[in-house]
């Protein structure tokens, strides 16, 4: 952490009555001189943690000058008399107003400099250096005294000037600089002993004998490490607060791999160590996949990263990278500690698949006018991968299954877009000559899906007469149109024949519109369920009742349902089953079966759901027979098994699928010569088939493509004159 520079005008006072009260300055020789040698000038020597205070010394050991290296250190010592006081004297003095101050932390570091005159003079060094050493000592709050002698350079008399710090730190912080990928100016930024932590090597000593102190402790950590190579400490610190055995955490790393070490700071045993592997570099990975990818040169092959994503979620940390060219999009993960291709995948670009799509389309010239709604790449987890696409015009809406890695048209749906509900009243009241629409007044306007012709239901008055219609909602075609007097001229004409002369005395608790049909078919299933208080029955009655109220008159689906309303009421609930069993299996095409699981969801949701142990009594079939619902089978009929009529319905199901040499071979042309008749084998994904459910389906589909000359194709075959055997059930 870097220190924090404080005012410390208000607290020379207090630190000078401290000092002085503890420390009186004696003049002390450092060696044996005569009068005139003591006063001869021994050196500089500098101490050092942030504020940075330069002594000028005499031979006799006295302070001769004192200089300040920065502003925290004038600020504070400014009113200290130092010039005159023994070097003992001044550097206790000096230490324990920082001390005041809170600069020094308990066992903190000290630099210690001497300047070019000093360290020509081994045995005043010597002498100097033990001096220091027992006045930081007598501190209690210096745990290493690291001892510098200044090169005196132009390098570090220039970092010296530009951050304020003695030639010796200078020293170490241009040291630093080799052994470190850090700044300069973070460098110097750095509290001492992180600065210390960062040197090769340096000459230290270890003043209080409790702790091995951070230097020693760091040579533990490296030579358990067993790395060889240079390393670099970005932390190292003494924790010794809170805590019940102080210990020294150090972090340092090479290129490839981060340790950390707690190295306990009594006795120097190893608390608690932990490796890691440090991640590749984002560019690094990038190389290993182009490089995989077969792009040596990205100056040649233009390569656009779409993902550049680190994924630390995983158990396995790694490099998400997604990229195209020109003809290929590419997707790759990485593990980001070793560099491994853990995933790979490789396409046809996302542009190259609409191509297809919108050609098979036949609107790739009116691509202006097409928009997509769903642009999906589909690859996990399957052995075709396949782009998904949902585009539309003004009137058509295609969906397409492309393969990504051949580009063939693997599934395709085209659907007729609906008109909208302000069209649909314009048709109708076009068709009933209302030209101006406010004359109208809508009472309903419903979009039916119910049934396979989706239709506009639209209900609406004007002053004389009230309109139905139902609008197909593909093609705008008036399906059934009704036109009566209006509610309120019904309303005058009754009043009028009850003689009420005054309508605003009359309260109407009925006002509807009831077909006559409706008004018999009600009287009908009100006599059959007085005969029959049944729930069950009552439910269904409503039911139907409610769906003939929605229908229209001279409709066949009105026809059925009062058909239906006369009849349920004298079926028992194992004939509606068996009905209803009858006509999903024999009349209905499912068309969500696509595969063989929904295949098998229809059979348990929609066929199943109807069977039971008691259809086998011959009475229930007599009495459906009686009514009119069933017919039953003379004597040496046939029928057709059910396993044949859905092996019929849903042929593509049961198809074993052929390769592309079988096709080949048989044919005389490539697979791709068909590749929008073909998708994968519901049975062999290995294998392929014709992209139909049924015998009906691939005949239009071959006369839609233009090759009526394959027109003899068989679903249910690998090709015609294949047909036994081609069933796989």
């Amino acid at each position: 952490m870097k220190r924090q520079k404080v005012k410390f005008r208000w607290l020379s006072t207090l630190a000078t009555c401290l000092i002085l009260a503890l420390c009186i300055g004696i003049s002390i020789p450092l060696v044996g001189c005569n009068n005139t040698e003591a006063e001869a000038e021994a050196g500089t020597v500098t101490i050092e943690i942030n504020p940075g205070v330069e002594y000028v010394i005499f031979r006799n050991g006295n302070v001769k000058a004192v200089r300040f290296l920065n502003d925290d250190a004038e600020k504070l010592l400014e009113e200290i008399e130092l010039k005159g006081q023994s070097l003992k004297s001044a550097i206790s003095i000096t230490v324990a107003a920082y001390k005041t101050a809170g600069l020094m932390e308990s066992n903190d570091t000290v630099l210690i400099s001497f300047d070019k005159k000093l360290s020509g003079d081994a045995k005043r060094k010597e002498s100097v250096s033990e001096v220091v050493r027992e006045a930081l000592e007598k501190t209690k709050s210096v745990h290493t005294v690291v001892y510098v002698a200044a090169m005196d350079n132009d390098e570090t008399a220039a970092i010296a000037k530009k951050y304020g710090v003695s030639q010796g730190k200078a020293q170490l912080i241009a040291d630093a600089k080799k052994n470190s990928s850090m700044s300069e100016e973070d460098i110097a930024n750095l509290p001492l002993d992180e600065l210390v932590g960062l040197q090769k090597d340096v000459n230290s000593t270890v003043i209080d004998s409790e702790y091995i102190g951070i230097l020693k402790a760091k040579a533990i950590a490296l030579n358990d490490s067993g790395c060889a190579v240079r390393v670099e400490f970005t932390e190292a610190r003494l924790i010794d607060k809170g805590v019940k055995y102080p210990y020294y955490r150090l972090v340092f790393n090479d290129k490839r791999t981060q340790w950390t070490y707690l190295i306990n700071a009594v006795n120097g045993d190893i608390l608690e160590k932990n490796e890691v592997a440090l991640f590749i570099s984002l560019e690094e990975a990038k190389d290993i996949a182009l490089k995989d990818a077969g792009i040596k040169d990205t100056s040649a092959v233009k390569v656009v990263f779409t993902k550049e994503e680190l994924s630390r979620n995983q158990g396995r940390p790694c490099w998400i990278l997604e990229f195209y060219t020109a003809e290929y999009q590419y997707s790759y993960k990485i593990d980001a500690k070793t560099g491994e291709i853990i995933f790979f995948d490789c396409h046809i670009d996302i542009r190259k698949a609409k191509e297809i799509a919108l050609t098979d389309a036949g609107v790739y010239e009116e691509i202006a006018k097409i928009t997509f709604t769903v642009e999906e790449y589909v690859g996990g987890g399957i052995k075709t991968p396949y782009f998904y696409f949902v585009f539309n015009n003004d009137a058509i809406q295609w969906t397409y299954r492309i393969d990504a890695t051949l580009g063939i048209v693997l599934e395709k749906s085209e659907v007729t877009l609906l008109i909208s509900l302000q069209k649909a009243r314009g048709i109708a009241l076009n068709d009933a000559g209302i030209k101006d629409e406010n004359e109208a007044t809508f009472t309903k306007e419903e979009l039916n899906r119910s049934t396979d012709r989706p239709c506009w239901i639209l209900e609406f008055y004007t002053e004389k007469y009230q309109y139905s219609y139902k609008i197909d909602a593909k093609t705008g075609e008036i399906v059934f149109s009704t036109r009566y007097i209006s509610m309120a001229k019904a309303k005058t004409i009754a009043l009028s024949d009850a003689e009420f002369s005054d309508s605003n005395k009359v309260v109407f608790t009925v006002e509807k519109l009831v077909e006559p049909a409706v008004q018999d078919t009600l009287l009908k299933i009100q006599k059959e369920y007085a005969k029959n208080d049944d729930p069950a029955l009552k439910e269904r009655l409503i039911a139907l009742l409610k769906n003939r109220l929605k229908a229209d008159e001279k409709d066949m689906e009105t026809i059925v349902l009062d058909e239906a309303l006369e009849i349920v009421p004298k079926l028992t609930g194992i004939q509606l089953n068996i009905l209803s069993l009858n006509l999903t299996v024999l009349r209905i095409l499912h068309h969500e079966v696509t595969n063989r699981d929904t295949f098998f969801h229809m059979l348990t949701s929609k066929i199943l759901l109807f069977y039971s142990n008691h259809m086998s009594k011959t009475m229930e079939y007599a009495h459906l027979q009686y009514l009119g619902c069933t017919g039953i089978l003379s004597e040496g009929s046939t029928y057709k098994p059910i396993e044949e009529i859905f092996r019929n319905r849903y042929a593509g199901l049961f198809s074993r699928g052929f390769s592309r040499e079988e096709f080949y071979e048989y044919m005389g042309i490539e697979i791709q010569e068909f590749q929008q008749l073909i998708t994968t084998c519901q049975i062999d994904k290995e294998k392929y088939q014709f992209n139909a459910m049924n015998e009906n389906v691939l005949k239009y589909s071959i006369a839609q493509s233009g090759k009526q000359e394959y027109e003899d194709i068989h679903l249910l075959s690998y090709l015609p004159h294949r047909e036994k055997n081609a069933y796989s059930c």
